[in-house]
């Protein structure tokens, strides 16, 4: 056990990072492509970003799938900045809303911003109204109804008693029988 301990806690003795960015990166701008990001510059900034992202997750653990992880972070990314630009007292609804929101193209501009924002900028209050904005809020208001009492009557209680009668008339009374 002390040996399986050893091993986990030392560093990777290969390199784990991918050799070949090219095919990432075509990947990446697909997906990127996919959510919104169209200007080929904010691709490869946030591909830049991604791949740095990807490269320090590659010091730490080993990657199964190095498209896999770029996406991942790419999402993680974007999370990071939706949360940065909420504001750290947002819950997971409201990011949850914002995500949807960005990517369903409620908010316009919102990839030049993802890519240029600075923490001056994102001080701003008007980009995060916009996006606690597209926030609806999915239960009504609580409305208490009078409901009157109605019993329940299944039907196999209707029919128990003649069922029960009649086994009992068939095993008990076997004068009753007809032969």
């Amino acid at each position: 056990m002390g040996a399986r301990v050893k091993a986990m806690s030392t560093p990777f003795e290969r390199d784990n990072t991918p050799a070949d960015w090219s095919l990432i990166t075509q990947r990446l701008a697909a997906y990127l492509n996919a959510l919104g990001v169209t200007d080929t510059t904010e691709i490869a900034q946030l591909s830049e970003q991604v791949q740095r992202r990807v490269t320090a997750r590659a010091a730490v653990t080993m990657l199964e799938d190095a498209i896999e992880a770029a996406i991942e972070e790419t999402l993680v990314l974007l999370d990071d900045w939706l949360l940065a630009e909420l504001g750290s007292d947002s819950d997971a609804n409201t990011l949850a809303a914002a995500r949807a929101a960005v990517l369903g193209g409620e908010v316009p501009g919102w990839t030049a911003r993802w890519v240029t924002t600075s923490t001056a900028e994102r001080a701003d209050p008007g980009f995060a109204a916009v996006l606690r904005g597209c926030h609806r809020v999915a239960v009504p208001p609580f409305a208490p109804l009078a409901m009157h009492t109605s019993t329940i009557d299944l039907c196999c209680q209707r029919s128990r008693r003649r069922i029960s009668g009649a086994i009992c008339r068939f095993f008990c009374q076997p004068e009753t029988r007809k032969t």
